[in-house]
């Protein structure tokens, strides 16, 4: 019974916890040093703050506050050229630009300006090739001879026909025909 015993009173009189009613003061203590560490950490970053903050609007001000005036002199103003200098890197675009094309193809031979160049009208630009047009003018030519040869013989036989119509030895067709071919040649040398 004894064994029963203890666990009775075991059961009855459960273990007491120590209660920590004398160290509440030292916990307060621990309190009151953390928080003032953590409120001069603070007022040291915002100190380190504020001068980085001023150096930076410092630096940002414009220089004119600070800075002595230039003195100006006065000059005689004259009439004459006053030559343009700019020195610097970059590009230049131009207001106008022109694309200048020729009438007709063919192979340059010269350019006879260079770009950026002012020209005006009546230059000479470029030399094309001339052998192809040359070919063609020869050939043109051939054609305006072969068609006159043609037109010259149409009016002589004309003029006989003329003859044989008053003599009725041909119809009258045959003359209107012969008419209406020397019109036709002349027209073809029109063309020519």
């Amino acid at each position: 019974m004894n064994a029963n015993a203890s666990s009775v009173t075991a059961e009855a009189n459960p273990p007491v916890e120590k209660t920590h009613e004398a160290s509440p003061p030292k916990i307060k203590k621990r309190r009151w040093w953390l928080w003032l560490i953590a409120f001069a950490v603070l007022a040291g970053a915002g100190f380190w703050a504020l001068t980085k903050w001023q150096a930076h609007s410092a630096a940002t001000k414009p220089a004119r506050e600070g800075s002595p005036s230039v003195p100006v002199t006065a000059a005689q103003a004259k009439k004459g050229e006053i030559p343009v200098y700019l020195n610097g890197l970059g590009s230049v675009t131009p207001f106008n630009t022109v694309t200048v094309r020729s009438r007709i193809d063919g192979q340059l031979l010269r350019v006879a300006f260079q770009e950026g160049q002012f020209v005006h009208q009546g230059d000479e630009l470029a030399q094309i090739d001339p052998k192809p047009f040359k070919v063609q003018l020869d050939q043109a030519e051939g054609q305006l001879a072969r068609d006159q040869a043609q037109l010259a013989n149409a009016r002589l036989d004309l003029q006989r026909y003329t003859m044989l119509v008053e003599q009725g030895v041909i119809t009258r067709q045959q003359f209107d025909t012969q008419k209406a071919t020397v019109s036709q040649f002349d027209g073809v040398i029109r063309a020519d």
